[in-house]
């Protein structure tokens, strides 16, 4: 994303000496994916922090302590009896479909490709027409709904038809339903996130 956001001030064509027979970069489209990425980026670095196994290792003594090195090294886990992954495993509604609606892995697996692949496909078009990618395909793209993922409230209910045993934790690394909120809430941020990319891709677009 850094070296994609230099690319940015040498693709705008505002800075072109003598222009050429190609229609001008979109950098307006680049410039909003960019910042989308961004978030999409941060909602997915929080999934995989929250579904980590975290250990609260102790306060060195001094500098010369090298406990704690040996402790990681030699894969010290932490006494959390609650696994995010595992439960997220358990869930149908991230996994599986249910008649036409999609499971939510599903979901925002193919929007993914399908976003990311007509943003590429359309930056990459030297013509001012919709001939970048298959019509169908565009289609798609343009008809990606704003509501959230289609199995949504399933997910919601299913959780909570499936109460989280666990202790009381010290810390709120350590608590179950705080790091379930975030991963759940990281799940809509990213596909909120896409649809914002589409948003700025529709303004380019015409069936």
């Amino acid at each position: 994303l850094t070296e994609a956001t230099t690319f940015a001030y040498e693709a705008d064509p505002a800075l072109e000496m003598i222009p050429g027979i190609r229609a001008d970069f979109k950098i307006s489209l680049y410039n909003a994916a960019l910042k989308a990425f961004r978030l999409l980026h941060a909602d997915l670095s929080m999934l995989l922090m929250a579904s980590k196994a975290w250990e609260v290792l102790d306060v060195p003594h001094d500098g010369n302590d090298t406990s704690q090195w040996v402790a990681n090294r030699c894969g010290v886990q932490s006494d959390m009896d609650f696994s995010v992954t595992s439960y997220l495993a358990a869930l149908d509604t991230i996994h599986s479909n249910s008649g036409d609606l999609r499971g939510i892995k599903d979901e925002l697996m193919q929007m993914l490709e399908l976003v990311l692949d007509t943003v590429k496909n359309l930056l990459a078009h030297g013509r001012e027409d919709n001939d970048f990618q298959p019509a169908e395909i565009t289609a798609k793209v343009v008809n990606i709904g704003t509501l959230g993922y289609e199995r949504e409230s399933h997910l919601y209910q299913e959780i909570g038809a499936r109460p989280i045993k666990s202790p009381a934790a010290e810390s709120i690394i350590f608590d179950p339903r705080a790091r379930m909120t975030v991963v759940v809430k990281a799940l809509v941020n990213a596909r909120e996130h896409l649809v914002a990319i589409e948003e700025a891709l529709s303004k380019h677009l015409s069936l």
